[in-house]
């Protein structure tokens, strides 16, 4: 385990980074909250005249290719103003400046991504099985009655989805200082970024968690839209915070195995 800071700590020194900076930070907020909701409203519509499967794959399609980089342009401006530098809100477009930027954006996404893809694939197996075992179409399908056992199979399945989007979250958790990683050092490989985050998260992801936890009333006043613009920045800065704590620890104890594994040498007669 890692000595991270507390939550309190990690919250202090957010707003104290936010300090002088609220209104930028709201304005940077509220475009890419904005741009989420002109996303959903876009597929929602094109859903409606083209049926809901079409929808929901533009929907993904948005989410990948445009509100991911414009979120970790997001992250990647509040990362740089707990270190003092002042930028412009439009600043959170950076992702879309170049090929270069858009491709690295980008890596990071389908890394994660496929990630949550294979996880979740695994853990919803059982799901479906028993989804399959308790509905009609199987049984329609071979031409047999539906046993009378099927339908207290919903109880099951109810129970597998609970367990698997819990074990889905908890393994996701590993890689939650990815994406604060990979703005953090540009020259970093994508590949890198995600496998150091695990490196971290073997100490950290309880301070993680329990940060979150802290949050929990922010989260929840913020399904209205208006405490969502303030609660966003802070919440984000302080991820911020807490990962570049994680890393001055990781760092530190990285120097001391060094300086303990590293041969020493004594000059006597």
């Amino acid at each position: 385990m890692f000595l991270s800071a507390s939550s309190h700590v990690v919250k202090k020194t957010a707003r104290t980074a936010l300090k002088g900076n609220w209104l930028n930070a709201v304005l940077a907020s509220t475009g890419v909250i904005i741009g989420a909701f002109l996303m959903e409203y876009a597929a929602y519509f094109f859903g409606t005249a083209f049926g809901e499967s079409a929808g929901n794959i533009l929907y993904g399609v948005l989410l990948v290719l445009l509100l991911a980089p414009l979120a970790l342009g997001l992250i990647r401006y509040f990362w740089r103003m707990i270190f003092g530098v002042r930028e412009h809100p439009v600043a959170v477009f950076h992702y879309f400046s170049s090929p270069a930027q858009y491709r690295r954006a980008m890596g990071l996404t389908v890394h994660l991504g496929l990630r949550l893809l294979l996880f979740g694939a695994l853990l919803f197996l059982p799901v479906l099985a028993v989804d399959l075992l308790s509905g009609i179409r199987l049984y329609d399908f071979l031409h047999i009655p539906v046993p009378l056992w099927a339908s207290n199979l919903s109880y099951l399945s109810v129970f597998f989805k609970t367990i698997a989007t819990m074990a889905l979250f908890f393994i996701m958790l590993r890689y939650y200082s990815a994406p604060v990683l990979a703005v953090a050092d540009e020259d970093m490989e994508i590949a890198e970024v995600v496998h150091m985050s695990t490196v971290l998260a073997r100490g950290t992801v309880l301070d993680f968690l329990f940060l979150l936890l802290s949050f929990l009333g922010w989260l929840l006043l913020s399904v209205f839209f208006a405490p969502l613009i303030f609660t966003l920045p802070y919440l984000i800065v302080a991820i911020c915070v807490q990962v570049r704590f994680a890393v001055t620890e990781y760092n530190r104890r990285a120097e001391l195995l060094y300086a303990s594994s590293a041969p020493t040498f004594e000059a006597r007669l």
